[in-house]
């Protein structure tokens, strides 16, 4: 912030000791050709845990409570992140493997990908002036962690998964 105003700078390149990489993947040389990138960093193994738990895979004493932060821009009353707790084994449990993808949308690809091919996908989309435009869905994690028991046992095992 400057003066209270937000200030957007455009990076040219990262760099680390003595390695320099360009940044700005969509700037580059027949970047073009690249309609978006798809990312889930939501993916993990305990996301497979998850959706094969929810398929009726597994022990049925295994319990898993899944929390983190969600996107809360569809909230017109509070727009802020929200902290959400889920209990895996509720039978009202749903999630998707699509859930947590991030679409980032090249603003100057020769053939833009149309959002509807990829539903339930967080959309990014850098504007002239270097905001982004995001299309959301309803519920969009920025980070989740899952906590899994089995039975009575108290020890337990998580995995943290960040958004992009």
């Amino acid at each position: 912030m400057v003066e209270g105003k937000r200030q957007i700078e455009r990076l040219t390149e990262h760099v680390y000791g003595n390695a320099r990489e360009p940044s700005n993947f969509f700037e580059l040389p027949e970047s073009e050709n690249v309609s978006a990138v798809f990312l889930n960093p939501q993916g993990t193994i305990t996301k497979f845990n998850r959706l094969g738990y929810v398929a009726g895979f597994g022990n049925r004493d295994v319990r898993m409570i899944r929390s983190g932060i969600a996107r809360g821009e569809g909230n017109e009353n509070d727009p802020r992140p929200t902290i959400f707790h889920q209990d895996v084994c509720d039978p009202a449990y749903a999630e998707s493997w699509v859930e947590g993808a991030v679409v980032l949308h090249n603003p100057h690809a020769r053939v833009p990908l149309d959002p509807d091919l990829i539903p339930g996908a967080g959309h990014e989309f850098l504007q002239p002036d270097g905001s982004i435009m995001s299309l959301l869905p309803d519920f969009q994690p920025y980070i989740s962690r899952t906590n899994i028991t089995l039975g009575d046992d108290t020890s337990e095992v998580s995995d943290e998964a960040g958004a992009a």
